[in-house]
């Protein structure tokens, strides 16, 4: 099952493009004119040995034809019209009698329009299994993506982070941002905002109801969107990735968390980086104290963090370099800020790169 917006984009061909290499079936084409059915098409594709007898039910047929024994087929319901036939096609499988070696396999692809999803679901799971296009791309997926699209200067790790965050399977928004944004966090807003204003003008509206579509951390094992999500769904608004139900960042309602997206990117890139320099601070801190005064401010077996060592560098003249203090003021400010939740701004950042190796 595969969104309207999917099938619009090119996107879902490429995919069972895909799909038919990996299990080596073939396509079914579209018709030349109305009159040519789904079986037809198929024994013309699949080459008529002379004992294709058609009757007054052709699906039955094709089941009965030899042509189609063990053979993989992929069609798709944007080019025809095989919504019924889908939902009959596990009983005439009971009814054909034929071994798991010679049933034939039939990947049919489907919008939502275009079959009966309640009578779908419940078909036997013996000889169905159904797949929607739900969670399909992963963070992994996201930046695997960008980074095969590099290709500006100032996409370095912060900012991939930034739009593998804020993009999330939207991929087609993560290359809008690494076209149009200059990696500052004071434009960011307006660049995903543009990107909604050009989603807008292709005609796209936003649709369903938003207030019931937000970002759920509880859809870890859902294998498609809720009734409440479809048309989200549907029109490429809102799908799960990183385990999470993701609306798309450039619609009105969610453009406002950009900035908790940006502190989840700061904290997973950044931070690693602080913890590593905090340590190497620490020996030479401990190094220049006195025991007692270390007694004094922390316990015997923990760290040292960077809030005790700048209190002491500054008010008990504990000796570091000029260096070593500046590193240490601009890493605490950096993690006073991601320690509440806030995200750091662009000067903050660019004060602590040089001393995480980044720069």
């Amino acid at each position: 099952m595969v969104p309207d917006s999917a099938v619009d984009g090119g996107l879902a061909d490429s995919l069972l493009r895909e799909v038919a290499r990996a299990t080596r079936a073939d396509e079914c084409p579209p018709p030349d004119s109305p009159e040519h059915s789904v079986p037809r098409l198929l024994v013309d594709l699949l080459g008529d040995d002379g004992s294709w007898s058609p009757s007054m039910d052709p699906w039955r047929d094709l089941l009965r034809w030899r042509g189609l024994r063990g053979e993989r087929l992929v069609l798709r319901s944007w080019d025809h019209d095989v919504g019924r036939a889908a939902l009959r096609w596990p009983s005439l499988l009971k009814e054909s009698g034929l071994g798991p070696a010679e049933r034939p396999a039939l990947i049919f692809a489907f919008r939502r329009r275009d079959v009966d999803e309640d009578r779908l679901a419940r078909l036997d799971a013996l000889f169905v299994s159904i797949h929607w296009w739900w969670g399909v791309l992963d963070r992994i997926d996201t930046e695997t993506h960008l980074v095969l699209q590099r290709r500006r200067g100032h996409f370095d790790l912060l900012t991939l982070a930034i739009v593998v965050e804020v993009a999330a399977w939207d991929l087609r928004f993560a290359d809008h941002l690494v076209r149009h944004w200059d990696g500052r966090l004071d434009t960011l807003e307006k660049t995903v905002r543009d990107h909604g204003a050009v989603r807008a003008a292709e005609g796209l509206n936003v649709v369903g109801d938003m207030g019931s579509v937000r970002e759920n951390r509880r859809c870890s094992r859902s294998r498609q969107p809720t009734r409440d999500e479809s048309e989200l769904w549907d029109a490429g608004m809102v799908d799960k990735w990183d385990s999470v139900t993701r609306p798309a960042q450039w619609l009105p309602k969610t453009v406002e968390n950009l900035d908790n997206l940006v502190w989840r990117a700061q904290n997973r890139v950044l931070m690693p980086h602080v913890d590593r320099v905090r340590a190497h601070l620490e020996k030479k801190f401990r190094a220049r104290a006195s025991r007692g005064f270390l007694d004094e401010i922390v316990e015997q077996d923990d760290i040292l963090e960077l809030g005790p060592m700048r209190w002491a560098a500054v008010h008990r003249g504990v000796a570091l370099d000029r260096e070593d203090r500046h590193c240490l003021e601009a890493l605490w400010k950096l993690r006073n800020l991601l320690a509440h939740g806030r995200p750091a701004g662009d000067e903050v950042v660019a004060v602590a790169k040089p001393y995480l190796g980044l720069s």
